[in-house]
């Protein structure tokens, strides 16, 4: 699981998460602004194709 630093864009989150052979998901909001975190953290082993989720800020 890459390291996807607070403040990064989802859009970018997405495209990093996408590089590295996983599925991103972002909760349903009217405007995400930046990530927060994800589910699972930074760090951990996941499989290629497992999905990750976006933890999501609005500013």
């Amino acid at each position: 699981m890459p390291h996807i630093a607070y403040g990064t864009s989802v859009e970018k989150a997405l495209q990093r998460l996408e590089r590295a052979g996983l599925h991103g998901e972002e909760p349903a909001v009217d405007w995400p602004h930046y990530v927060t975190g994800t589910d699972p953290d930074a760090g951990t082993r996941v499989e290629v194709g497992s999905t990750v989720l976006l933890e999501i800020g609005d500013g």
